[in-house]
């Protein structure tokens, strides 16, 4: 708004006039991704009528890898990634794919160097890991990343972060419908590694 009276009132010529249209045109798109986030976020907490099927993670992450991949080549950045075969959980495959763009993307955002993608299996459990090698995340910081609005005011997020505060919130909840458990191994100049641990799927499917 700020922006746009200065436009109508101060602008001089078409090139101030476009410089205005180009910060009104970045921030309307930085409040309807607000928006759109806050909106995902209150139908998660929600949870309701949510059907939870048979889906395979690793199929997900194959797809993910793909993508980020070809984001981190072009950024300089190493993409590796081992993924179990085969791994099934019970879930919806949109979440999902919600909760692991969440942490490449933060993994993209603040590495150094290189991207780690892991699914690995135990007997009972599937544990998904994304790790980077970037500033890291302190251990205050590393209890309170998930809390709504929340960023970090380490140096991990000095001049990086662009974001809401609100993704890790809505990787939480996702996490929380799906029984899974989520966390962070992570300290200041360490890198960080953000997991989630799901159970392994059986024949039924569940509704909550």
């Amino acid at each position: 708004m700020a922006e746009s009276d200065y436009a109508v009132n101060y602008a001089q010529n078409l090139d101030e006039a476009k410089e205005s249209l180009g910060v009104i045109a970045r921030q309307s798109k930085k409040i309807a991704l607000l928006i759109d986030q806050i909106l995902e976020l209150s139908r998660l907490e929600s949870g309701k009528n949510l059907m939870l099927k048979r889906i395979n993670l690793s199929s997900i992450l194959q797809n993910s890898a793909t993508d980020y991949g070809k984001l981190a080549s072009a950024k300089g950045i190493k993409f590796s990634c081992e993924i179990a075969p085969n791994v099934e959980i019970r879930g919806d495959e949109l979440m999902i794919s919600r909760l692991v763009d969440n942490f490449l993307s933060n993994a993209l955002k603040f590495t150094t160097s290189k991207i780690d993608l892991n699914l690995s299996v135990s007997k009972m459990y599937a544990l998904l890991s994304v790790k980077d090698d970037g500033v890291g995340i302190s251990q205050k910081d590393s209890e309170l990343i998930w809390n709504k609005f929340y960023q970090a005011d380490s140096s991990r997020n000095k001049n990086l972060n662009t974001g809401s505060g609100l993704g890790l919130a809505i990787a939480a909840n996702i996490a929380k419908i799906h029984g899974a458990k989520l966390g962070v191994k992570s300290d200041t100049g360490a890198g960080s590694e953000f997991w989630a641990e799901f159970e392994l799927v059986n024949l039924k499917e569940v509704k909550i």
